[in-house]
């Protein structure tokens, strides 16, 4: 008997070039203003956590005491919020970064309808009245008012409750009203801040478990690691420790989570467990009578990812690190790439560049600190993942608006009888590990930018692929968030046209210590899975690129290494249907080499319609991994069909067609990397039919044009010169 619970870390997208980037899409408060079905001032009755469709998910409902209807005023008292994460018994799911709300606070929410697709069904047939719905543009959707204002991510702004609600009147000519309909004046400074300030004594020095020290570590159990305040004032009963939060830079303040954070509290020195949201900023006291005592500044070095369980034993609710596993018999986690999601011709395993430029992510860590992150690239199904011991990494167009990339860790405790192993002997691993990012078409079409996949300088038009899969496999080691702007790849944000590829020391010393942990002998039976396994060196070959193109009525094709380890040969594989593989080829690697290598292979008899070639490599020892899959369409239908004139002449593409019947024609543009670019639906006639694309709006290069009509489906090569 287990207990799992999940943490989801998100990578957020940036539709500015101001440094907000990443974590947080900067939605206008304008946009979601007029975007939200409702805005409510609200305050938190009660929360209930539920299961998903499936059991796959855990999800919390937040049932808030509504104090006033900004937009689309109700007469109900009350309305929740649906927010992902949440506990249901032994199992428990974390939504990183997730939607938090707290009793003490008052909330401004931004909600989108009526929600019956994750909605708590039980909860809603039991009091119908109460909407449930999910907060627009996530956790934009929620300002917390604390110390009298209202910090909002999206414009990086605090607004006075007056201010706010102003503006969100002045652009809906709707005033604040109150259930009943009478009219809600904003309110003035909270007490928590006008009595900040009025200290009755102060912090002396910041001390870890040992002496003074320069920098903290945030999120472990090391007792070394706790943090010491040393000072006058504080009290006898407890108070509170506040830290500046590196999920928004600081712009809030969060404390300890659980009252054992705090591990010893005199009027002259305090002691706790930092908490893994806490960055580099500053560190207040507050008294027993929240009296601001005093404030210290603080460097965080690096933050962990821990939990907290009060089973097995535990007096109370207790931090935990979980720890890593060789959960691939190999001893360690192996990546597999989706080839199926969103479209077979938009998949993870099919996108050549998007695997080198992950494969370089995942060498960093590697070679960084040893993690065992391998790579099957095969390719594997949608249903492959979610909490069944596959790491997939997949492109979707189903993520939230504003989300580029999303990991989740599923944590495993196992069941131990033998009373030695209760409580802090406790063991919980990491037992599975999924990565998806937005694809590139729907990474375009809500930003106007597109991926930078291939290891170049990224361009403000760009989101570099890299260097976000490097921050969502610090993630998948076990790392938090970080207030270092520029410097660090786990700071919260990163902005389009900015690449952070290089980890640096203290990151490193983070995955170090990540792994000390997770390759020590667990103290406690059963030890199944085993620990992780550290690993000394890349991945046996680093693929920079591979792909394909007609050439007459063969297809060439090519790949290229940046570094090679041990690879004695690869071979090519070709399938009509993506999922039956025969071998074409066999083509020497380089053994051993930190040099570009390429190669190439000409098929010369390539099946009718579609062609998919898979790419694997093979050690001196016999160990085979696959590198990456390409897909070429050849018409079936017959020569001639389809043709068009190039290169393109002033932006606009010439594309004539044979159609054998009346019906409705799609026409796609994808660049040679296999994203998709631009898109038309066309009504044809039987016979010629002839039609003037724009193209201007794509770059100089090769790309290909697929024509579909019913089961018909044809390509061509289109060259764009300027």
């Amino acid at each position: 008997m287990g207990w799992k619970f999940t943490i989801v870390s998100a990578i957020w997208l940036l539709f500015y070039v101001q440094p907000l980037g990443a974590t947080i899409t900067p939605v206008p408060l304008e946009q979601r203003v007029d975007k939200a079905e409702q805005i409510v001032l609200a305050r938190l009755n009660h929360q209930v956590s539920y299961w998903g469709e499936g059991r796959k998910n855990i999800y919390t409902l937040y049932v808030l005491d509504v104090i006033a209807y900004l937009k689309g005023r109700e007469e109900s008292l009350q309305v929740a919020v649906i927010g992902e994460g949440g506990q249901m018994g032994l199992n428990m799911q974390i939504t990183y970064p997730q939607v938090e709300m707290d009793p003490h606070h008052d909330f401004v929410v931004f909600l989108n309808a009526d929600n019956f697709s994750i909605d708590y069904k039980d909860y809603r047939n039991v009091l119908a009245g109460i909407r449930q719905c999910t907060p627009h543009a996530g956790v934009q959707g929620i300002l917390k008012r604390q110390g009298g204002v209202y910090y909002d991510i999206g414009s990086q702004a605090y607004y006075s409750e007056s201010e706010l609600l102003r503006k969100i009147e002045q652009r809906l000519g709707e005033k604040a009203e109150t259930p009943e309909g009478a009219a809600f004046p904003a309110r003035g400074l909270s007490e928590e801040q006008s009595i900040e300030g009025r200290g009755m004594g102060g912090i002396s020095s910041l001390e870890n478990g040992t002496g003074p020290a320069s920098a903290f570590i945030a999120g472990t159990t090391v007792v070394n690691n706790e943090l010491v305040i040393k000072g006058s004032g504080f009290g006898d009963m407890e108070g509170t420790v506040w830290f500046s939060n590196a999920d928004n830079g600081g712009a809030t303040i969060v404390a300890t989570a659980y009252g054992s954070d705090i591990v010893s509290w005199s009027g002259t020195e305090i002691r706790v467990k930092i908490p893994k949201q806490a960055g580099t900023g500053v560190v207040t006291v507050w008294d027993n009578n929240f009296l601001t005592v005093g404030s210290k500044s603080i460097t965080i070095d690096y933050a962990v990812i821990p939990t907290y369980n009060d089973y097995y034993n535990f007096s109370e609710v207790t931090r935990i690190l979980p720890k890593l596993a060789s959960i691939d018999g190999n001893g360690g986690y192996t990546f597999q790439y989706n080839n199926d999601e969103p479209s077979p011709s938009e998949d993870f395993a099919g996108n050549a560049n998007a695997v080198a430029a992950f494969e370089r992510a995942l060498n960093n860590w590697r070679t960084s600190t040893g993690v065992n992150f391998d790579r099957n690239a095969s390719g594997t199904g949608t249903n492959a993942g979610l909490r069944d011991n596959n790491q997939v990494v997949s492109f979707v167009d189903n993520l939230s608006s504003g989300t580029l990339g999303l990991t989740n860790l599923y944590f495993k405790g196992d069941a131990l009888t033998v009373p030695s192993c209760e409580g802090a002997n406790t063991r919980w691993y990491i037992e599975d590990v999924d990565i998806r990012f937005k694809d590139d078409a729907t990474l375009l079409s809500e930003t106007g930018r597109s991926w930078n996949f291939d290891g170049d300088a990224t361009t403000s038009g760009e989101y570099d692929f890299e260097s976000v899969a490097l921050h969502e496999l610090g993630h998948a080691h076990g790392l938090a968030h970080v207030i270092a702007a520029g410097s660090k790849v786990m700071h919260y944000t990163l902005s389009n046209g900015t690449d952070m590829r290089s980890l640096s020391a203290s990151e490193i010393n983070a995955g170090a210590y990540l792994m000390a942990e997770g390759t020590a002998t667990p103290p406690c039976l059963p030890n199944n899975p085993p620990p992780m396994s550290a690993v000394s060196s890349a991945l046996p070959v680093e693929l920079l690129s591979f792909e394909g193109h007609k050439q007459g009525n063969a297809v060439a094709l090519s790949w290229q290494t940046a570094t090679e380890a041990n690879n004695d040969f690869f071979t090519l594989e070709r399938s009509a249907d993506g999922k039956a593989f025969e071998t074409i080829a066999r083509v020497p690697g380089a053994g051993n080499s930190t040099l570009l290598q390429h190669y190439s292979y000409t098929d010369k008899a390539p099946l009718p319609g579609n062609n998919y070639y898979r790419l694997s490599q093979t050690d001196f020892d016999g160990r085979q991994s696959y590198e990456g899959i390409v897909f070429i369409r050849f018409n079936a239908a017959g020569p001639g069909r389809l043709s068009v004139v190039n290169p393109v002449e002033e932006g606009i593409l010439a594309v004539a067609y044979e159609a054998d019947g009346p019906g409705i024609v799609s026409l796609r543009i994808f660049s040679f990397s296999g994203r998709p670019a631009l898109h038309w639906e066309r009504q044809v006639e039987a016979g010629r039919n002839l039609w003037k694309l724009p193209v201007g709006s794509l770059a100089p290069g090769i790309y290909g044009l697929q024509l579909q009509q019913g089961n018909t489906l044809l390509s061509e090569r289109v060259l764009k010169m300027e």
